[in-house]
């Protein structure tokens, strides 16, 4: 039964990397040159992310995480591909906007199946800030500023205590719908 529970658990992560990396990357052109990165260097991009987030998920996500420590974890992600794929990634990493994404998501989705804990942010792109309808908004796949993060992280939190809402990740589900 337990080995029944590991596959399971197994399972429904990778398909929820599977929706994180495609939302993450769809529109980041984040190769150096697409038509010179092999399916194979792909591949071992995406798989070995995957196993740094499900590391760090289980290391630090099933307690509660502050924001500074969370950003610290999205900093460490943009190194993690510097330091292993520099040469398939456009200027040698992914940007913070892009590194946000994919960890802010993926934590949304175990969130959402009761994996962890609420996270302490929530995945940034322009359709929930354009939702919030935040004074200041940012291309999340230009974003390489944690000032900029923090800028949007802030007002969102502004938000939120003026809806009453108890947390930025619950006030993001509220407003986040996918689009049709």
């Amino acid at each position: 039964m337990k080995d029944l529970e590991s596959k399971k658990d197994k399972f429904i992560r990778r398909e929820l990397w599977m929706l994180t990396y495609m939302a993450a990357f769809q529109r980041a052109n984040i190769y150096t040159k697409l038509d010179q990165v092999s399916e194979k260097a792909r591949k071992e991009f995406r798989d070995g992310m995957f196993i740094w987030c499900n590391e760090l998920v289980e290391q630090q996500y099933h307690a509660e995480v502050s924001g500074e420590k969370h950003i610290e974890n999205i900093h460490a992600l943009v190194k993690y591909t510097s330091k292993y794929f520099p040469d398939i990634l456009d200027n040698r990493r992914i940007k913070f906007g892009i590194a946000q994404k994919i960890l802010n998501l993926y934590l949304k989705y175990l969130w959402c199946i009761g994996d962890i804990p609420t996270p302490p942010h929530f995945p940034i792109d322009r359709i929930i800030q354009d939702l919030l309808k935040l004074p200041k908004r940012y291309s999340w796949t230009k974003m390489d500023s944690v000032e900029e993060y923090k800028m949007v992280i802030n007002q969102s939190k502004k938000v939120m205590n003026r809806k009453q809402f108890s947390s930025l990740s619950e006030l993001e589900l509220k407003y986040y719908n996918r689009p049709r």
